[in-house]
This record gives structure tokens, sequence and C-alpha cells, in this order.
């Protein structure tokens, strides 16, 4: 195993503990037990007039994501319609063009806002406090796993032998709409 992929692997071992970490520790708190003891007692969610959380922030966060994937999205969409209009109409191409066109001027939102959109979210969890429900800690955990699996693919820092397997995850739709579902209910749960 050469150099690179030994610090490739203690970066994935350590974020995995990192990750087990926020997910553990919030049950192990005094005020989870409470909380559980609260709910045994049929009194409902003992802690949830103590939730709260820095809305400004996390309204920036989440349009600056919005923002951030939009050329994604987009070039999600232009390429469906491309597979999905009749060949006599004679739209492929140039929806390819056009596709080919926002992806140059456009990618550069998504390489650039989508790190200080990471910042801004990280700052919204560090200005918040949910006692009730870790779904937020999950969502941003997958958030930072997609930007960390990003930045590997934008900097070419995985072995060339993993590049396609970070690019299929970095790209998974199942990763999207879980951290997405995620960050929802989550929120939900808390405000």
């Amino acid at each position: 195993m050469n150099n690179f992929q030994k610090r490739t692997s203690h970066l994935v071992t350590w974020m995995v503990l990192c990750f087990v970490f926020v997910v553990v520790a919030p049950v192990l708190s005094d005020d989870r037990k409470a909380l559980k003891h609260q709910s045994d007692k049929g009194v409902g969610h003992a802690f949830k007039n103590k939730d709260h959380g820095n809305e400004t922030t996390g309204e920036i966060a989440a349009w600056m994501f919005g923002v951030a994937n939009f050329p994604v999205a987009l070039s999600i969409i232009l390429k469906a319609f491309a597979d999905m209009v009749p060949a006599r109409l004679n739209l492929r191409d140039p929806v390819i063009r056009f596709n080919r066109q926002q992806k140059k001027h456009l990618i550069k939102l998504h390489y650039w806002l989508n790190p200080i959109a990471l910042g801004i979210a990280l700052t919204h969890f560090l200005l918040s406090m949910c006692r009730s429900t870790t779904l937020p800690e999950w969502g941003l955990g997958i958030m930072v796993l997609t930007a960390l699996l990003g930045i590997m693919m934008k900097f070419k820092l995985s072995p060339a032998s993993m590049r396609q397997k970070v690019f299929k995850f970095h790209t998974s739709p199942i990763l999207l709409i879980a951290a997405i579902s995620i960050l929802l209910i989550g929120h939900s749960i808390a405000g």
C-alpha cells in the first residue's frame, strides 16, 4: 500500500469514527436520558421548548446549497430531456450544446458555493441546539461526506482505481435524497 492509499484509508477511518461519535454522544448525554424518561411517562418531548436554531444561517445555507447545485440539477434535466425528445424534432444536439455551455459557465458555482454553504451550515449547526433528535447531525454528516467526495473528485485526491467509485457515490441520487430527507425530517421534529 503506497503512502497516498494509507493517508486516504486513515482519512476515511477518522471520518467514520467522527460520524459514529456524532451519533453516539447525544444518546449518552443526560438530556437524552431525561427525554426518554419523560416520554416513558407520557409527557412527550420534554426538551422541545429548549430546541432552537439560528434561522438566518440555516436559510442562507439552504439557499446557497440550492444555487450551488442548480447547474447540476439543470444538467440532469437537460440530459433527460435530450434522451426523451423525439429524433424528428432535431432538438437533441442543440440541447446537448446548451448543456455543455451552461456547465462550462455555471459549474464554478457548484465548486465555489458548496464549500461556502457547508461552512455556513456548520455555523448554523454550532449556533443551534436540538435535543429532541439527532437527525440534523446525520444530515450534516451526509452533506460533509458528499462535500469531501466532491473535493476528492475535483482535485483528484483519490487513487485512480477509486475515482469511478468516488464519482458514482458523490453523484448518487440516493445520497442526495437521503440527505435532504433526513434534514427535512430532523428540522421538522426540532422546529
